[in-house]
């Protein structure tokens, strides 16, 4: 998981990173500061401040059909976003994640019968045509959740997906990530502030599900003006990415680095 912030001028900044630079090799100060800012959040509220409530957000999905705009209103904003058209190579890991975004989260529309949309984390999965009805009724564990999938990636809007990454610091040509910002990303502008982001690209298709929710249980923690915390959420995720067990290359230097920034 990845925290990319972009300034108002539309500058990239560096933010926390499961992810490394060619070349880069963390040395003895850096894993010493990291540590220290680790230990700050971890101490952090137990003096006399009165720190201030955390938001939990719940995340619903929903569909943007063609050039159809964002809801506002929303708490979270998140898409399912594919770099690039699949290949026989991705195609499995798209058709996978996209099946654990159906079956692991609700319609948004459902979650709003109870809950304020300003207490909902929406996560967006952009496509070219107009549902099908076994695609908009598709429930969790039914039949027809892999045919679902499967119309969802051969019908993906591909050229909206690289717009939105596009004006995202850094390179993302692949995927699939999951993108979440407190601002819609359609709009024609890049959003200052900070993106949070799980690159999906180099995990196995059976994984998709375990990486789905551990990138929804952390993005509902987030409280993006509290940045101690959002150190937090690099640690848990370094500790979910041990007990998914991927054991990929990648993952394996992720888990390297997230150890080494968390002590």
């Amino acid at each position: 998981m990845r925290l990319l912030s972009l300034s108002p001028g539309g500058r990239a900044t560096a933010g926390a990173s499961l992810g490394l630079r060619r070349g880069w090799r963390p040395t003895a100060r850096t894993a010493a500061f990291s540590l220290g800012c680790v230990l700050l959040a971890g101490c952090y509220g137990l003096g006399p401040a009165v720190r201030p409530p955390i938001e939990s957000r719940e995340s619903g999905r929903e569909f943007l059909v063609a050039r159809q705009p964002e809801e506002p209103g929303y708490g979270l904003y998140s898409y399912l976003l594919f770099g690039s058209p699949p290949t026989p190579a991705t195609r499995a890991r798209y058709v996978a994640t996209a099946a654990a975004c159906l079956e692991d989260i609700q319609r948004v529309t459902e979650m709003e019968d109870y809950l304020p949309r300003s207490t909902l984390n929406v996560t967006y999965v952009m496509v070219t045509d107009p549902l099908p009805p076994q695609v908009a009724g598709v429930r969790p564990g039914s039949a027809e959740l892999r045919s679902a999938a499967e119309w969802v990636v051969d019908h993906y809007n591909y050229a909206r997906a690289r717009a939105v990454l596009a004006r995202m610091p850094g390179e993302h040509r692949s995927g699939p990530y999951l993108v979440s910002h407190r601002e819609p990303l359609t709009g024609g502008e890049p959003r200052p502030g900070e993106y949070l982001v799980q690159d999906l690209s180099t995990s196995h298709p059976e994984l998709a599900h375990a990486w789905v929710q551990t990138f929804l249980r952390e993005a509902s923690d987030v409280e993006y003006a509290h940045r101690d915390m959002l150190r937090r959420v690099m640690v848990r995720v370094a500790n979910a990415i041990r007990v998914i067990g991927d054991e990929s290359p990648l993952m394996r230097v992720r888990v390297a680095v997230a150890e080494r920034i968390g002590g």
